[in-house]
Parts: structure tokens; sequence; C-alpha cells
């Protein structure tokens, strides 16, 4: 297998990540000032994801409005640490053996997050979101596990498959 590249930018105040159709990974999280965030490839299908072409992190400025990330397939690996997301989250990993992990972060509003088909692994830890949450799941054998976190509304549909949820 090999890893793809991801694209990274800031567009109209919104984070925007993509993916291609090979496995990706990539960590998202909070520059040193505010408005800022750190994008770096990490391995995936065992080869380093690239992030705008290159090897190297990639620092944005200008984060004021929605996270918005559409991983397209592959096997991606898509880690959240420490954001404050002004508005709304979506995250869309597309088909493939996805891994989520959204840590010591919030959503201004609501947050979404699609894991498409596949054998995939949500986890949400330390989250906030004071809007809506919906996580979804598809064909698979899905597992999620959401642990000191803070929802005004949550829902959560796994799909098909012999998921497992675990909450505390």
């Amino acid at each position: 297998m090999m890893a793809g590249d991801v694209t990274a930018k800031i567009s109209g105040g919104d984070l925007v990540i993509k993916g291609d159709s090979l496995a990706n990974g990539v960590t998202i999280a909070a520059g040193t000032t505010a408005g800022t965030v750190v994008v770096t490839g990490i391995t995936a299908g065992g080869i380093a994801t690239t992030v705008n072409g290159g090897t190297t992190a990639v620092t944005l400025s200008g984060f004021t409005g929605d996270l918005k990330i559409d991983m397209k397939g592959g096997d991606d690996n898509v880690s959240v640490t420490g954001l404050t997301v002004p508005d709304d989250g979506k995250i869309k990993t597309g088909n493939g053996a996805d891994t989520v992990t959204i840590s010591d972060t919030t959503f201004g509003d609501d947050f979404k997050t699609d894991l498409g088909a596949g054998d995939d692994t949500l986890t949400l830890d330390s989250v906030t979101v004071t809007g809506r949450a919906k996580v979804e799941g598809h064909r698979g054998d899905d597992d999620a596990t959401i642990t000191d976190s803070t929802f005004s509304k949550l829902h959560v549909s796994l799909g098909r498959g012999d998921d497992t949820l675990t909450m505390s």
C-alpha cells in the first residue's frame, strides 16, 4: 500500500483538509498562537503522508470558523488534539479501515463524523460540543469510545456489523 497526500488550507476562516483515495495519516493540533493550526503528515499504509506535497508540518493561520475534513477513500488515520473549533466540525473518512482520534478539543457549535464503510475506530476523549453531535458508521465492525466528553445532544449510529460503543 501507499500513503497519499492531503491538502490543508484556511478558506474563509475554515480549516479545510482533503485527502485522496490512498491511505492518509494526519495530525491536527493547535498552534502556539490563537487562530493557528499545525497539520502534520504521519505514516499510513507503511509510508509517510505528505501535506500540501511536502514532508514537513504545515502551520496555517486565520482559523476562525469550521473544521472540514474529507479524507476520501483508503485506510485513513486522523488525530485532532487540543483544538478549539470556533464553529462546526465535520469529519468524513470515506471507505476503508479508518481511525479517528479527537482529544482535548472543543467545538463551538455542531460536530459530525461519518466513518464510511469499513472496520473503523473512533475515540473521543475530553471533547466538548456545545451544539449537536452525530457519529455515523456504515458497513463494517466499528468501535467507538467516548470518555470524559460533554455534548448538548448526541446521536450515534454505527451501522451494520459487529459494532461496539463504550461511554464513560
